[in-house]
C-alpha cells in the first residue's frame, strides 16, 4: 500500500472543530495544519535531524509581553473588516509572490516595532472574507507597502501555494495559522501546528512545505515542512497551566518547520497578557524531548493540505520498520566515528595582503555586510564589557559573536556566544606588518560537541573551509587575490 498511517491516527477527525479567527475557520478541519499527529510513526529520519537541530538545545517561546531589547516580542497581526483598503505592494524576491493588493493597513503592527533590522513581519486577517495577507521584510510607504516576499491565503481552502515558491516565511507556508495566541490559552487549547525554526536547514522542503531556503544538501538538515513533537512521554505535571496548553498543543499538533533560525524557536503573536518569567520555564525542555513525525502518509494530493484518511497494513508496517532500522544503523555508524573524533580542533590559514595593518583593522571590525555570505547584522547589547553583535547569513542563519580581546591593529579574538549552537570555538586574527603590506594569520580554535558534526566537518566540509572563504571575501573587498596559505 502507498499509504502507511498508524490506526487511529486521525480518530475524531470528523467532529474536530477547526481553529477560529472571527466568524472563519483557520483552515478547514481536515487540513494539515489543524491535524493531530501524535498517533503517527516517528520518522526514519527523527534522530538525525534532532541531534542537527541540537539534543541539549533548549524549547524557546519567542513571544511574550512588553518589549525585549527594546522591542515587542512576537509576531504581531490585526484583523480587518472586507472593506479595509488594499494597498499595492513591490517585492525584492524572486519567485511565485502573489502581487496583491494587501488589505494591510499602513500603520499595521509591525514584527520587532517600526524600526526593527530583523524579519519586519507585518500579517492582517480579513475576517468577512477569510483571507489571511502576510509580507515579510515590510517597510510602508507613502501609498503602499514594500517588501521582501509576501503571501495571500484563503482560510476557507486547503489550496497550496505554488511550488517552488515561497511566501511571507521561508518554507512558502502562511505563517498566521503557527502561532501560539492567548485566546487559545483562555480556550485551554491549542489545536493547530505550531511554527518553529532552526538554525540549519536542508536545501529540500516536504509537504505541506512549498519552498526550501539553504544549500545543505546533506539529509542531516531537516526540510522545511518537516514535522515534530514533544514526545509523549515527557512529563508536563509541573508546568502551569499556561505552559501545560502549550506543551499539550506541541504533543498533540506538534510544529512544522517553516524558517530558518535558532534552535527550537515556536513563534507566538505578543500579548500583554503573557507572563514572561513563566514562558521562560519552557527554556528547561532540551531538543532531546522532540521527535520528528511521519506525515507523508497523510498527503492526499501534493498540492493541498487535506489530509487523507487511510489504514495500516502489517505489511508496510513491517517495511517502514525495516527502512528506519538500515537508517538508524546508517546514522550510528556516522555517530559513532563521530564519537570517536576530537571535539577540539585547530586550523589556521594566513595570506599576505598588500594593505597596512589598519586597513584590515578597520575592516574586520566594522559592519560585516562586505562579506558576501552576510545578509544582515545587528549590534547587541555589550556583555563585560566586550562587543556583541549577529550576523544573519542568506540562507537566515544566525549566530551571536562577541569580541573577547582587541589590540589594534595587531591581534582580535573572536568567539561565537550562542551556547544553543551544537559548535563553538574562536577566531583568532594575527596581523603583521610587512614591507609590501601585511599577512593575516586566521586560527580557528573550535569545538564540535555534536559527533555528526564532528564527522561532517572532518570528512566533508574540511577545518579551514570557513577561514578560506573568509580570506577570500577579505581580498575581494581590496580588489586582491588570495596570497599565501
Amino acid at each position: 500500500m502507498k499509504w502507511v498511517l498508524v490506526a487511529g491516527a486521525l480518530a475524531g477527525l470528523a467532529v474536530a472543530q477547526p481553529p477560529t479567527i472571527g466568524n472563519c475557520p483557520v483552515f478547514p478541519a481536515d487540513n494539515i495544519w489543524n491535524t493531530r499527529i501524535d498517533r503517527l510513526p516517528v520518522s526514519p529520519n527523527s534522530s538525525t535531524w534532532v541531534n542537527t537541530i541540537g539534543t541539549s538545545a533548549h524549547l524557546h517561546p519567542d513571544f511574550g509581553s512588553g518589549l525585549y531589547h527594546g522591542e515587542p516580542s512576537g509576531i504581531p497581526y490585526i484583523t480587518v473588516a472586507g472593506k479595509q483598503t488594499k494597498f499595492p505592494a513591490t517585492f525584492s524576491s524572486p519567485g511565485n509572490i502573489d502581487p496583491g493588493p494587501y488589505a494591510i493597513p499602513l500603520d499595521a503592527p509591525i514584527e520587532g516595532g517600526s524600526s526593527s533590522a530583523g524579519d519586519r513581519h507585518v500579517i492582517t486577517v480579513d475576517t468577512d472574507n477569510c483571507i489571511v495577507y502576510e509580507i515579510y521584510d515590510a517597510f510602508p510607504q507613502t501609498a503602499g507597502w514594500q517588501g521582501g516576499s509576501g503571501a495571500i491565503f484563503n482560510l476557507l481552502s486547503d489550496a497550496l501555494r505554488p511550488a517552488p515558491g515561497t511566501s511571507a516565511d521561508a518554507a512558502g507556508l502562511p505563517i498566521f495559522p503557527g502561532l501560539v495566541k492567548y485566546a487559545e490559552i483562555r480556550a485551554g487549547k491549542i489545536n493547530h501546528a505550531i511554527r518553529f525554526t532552526a538554525p540549519q536547514t536542508q536545501d529540500l522542503y516536504v509537504w505541506p512545505a512549498r519552498h526550501g531556503a539553504s544549500t545543505f544538501t546533506n539529509t542531516i538538515f531537516p526540510p522545511m515542512g518537516a514535522r515534530f513533537r514533544l514526545k509523549a512521554s515527557f512529563d508536563i505535571s509541573s508546568f502551569s497551566t499556561t505552559n501545560q496548553v502549550i506543551l499539550t498543543g506541541l504533543k498533540l499538533y506538534g510544529m512544522m518547520l517553516a524558517d530558518n533560525g535558532s534552535s527550537w524557536y515556536i513563534s507566538g503573536a505578543p500579548d500583554p497578557g503573557w507572563n514572561n518569567d513563566d514562558l521562560h520555564v519552557l527554556n528547561t525542555i532540551d531538543g532531546s524531548n522532540f521527535e520528528a513525525a511521519d506525515v507523508a502518509p497523510l498527503m492526499m494530493n501534493p498540492n493541498s493540505g487535506q489530509v487523507l484518511k487511510v489504514s495500516v497494513t502489517s505489511l508496510a508496517a513491517k517495511a517502514a520498520a525495516i527502512a528506519i532500522a538500515i537508517l538508524i544503523l546508517l546514522v550510528a555508524v556516522v555517530a559513532v566515528i563521530g564519537y570517536m573524533l576530537p571535539k577540539n580542533h585547530l586550523a589556521s590559514r594566513s595570506s599576505h595582503f598588500r594593505q597596512p595593518p589598519q586597513a584590515i583593522w578597520d575592516l574586520i571590525t566594522g559592519p560585516p555586510d562586505w562579506r558576501p555570505d552576510i545578509r544582515s547584522w545587528e549590534k547587541l547589547a555589550p556583555r563585560d564589557g566586550r562587543r556583541m553583535w549577529k550576523e544573519i547569513d542568506k540562507h537566515r542563519h544566525a549566530i551571536a559573536y562577541e569580541s573577547v580581546e582587541e589590540n589594534p591593529p595587531h591581534r582580535l579574538v573572536t568567539r561565537i556566544a550562542d551556547p544553543s549552537l551544537p559548535f563553538g570555538g574562536t577566531w583568532t586574527f594575527t596581523i603583521e606588518p610587512e614591507s609590501t603590506g601585511c599577512q593575516v594569520t586566521i586560527t580557528e580554535a573550535g569545538e564540535i560537541y555534536n559527533p555528526i558534526f564532528r564527522f561532517m566537518a572532518r570528512f566533508v566540509l574540511g577545518y579551514s573551509g570557513t577561514i578560506e572563504t573568509y580570506l577570500k571575501a577579505l581580498h575581494g573587498k581590496f580588489g586582491e587575490t588570495v596570497e599565501g596559505g
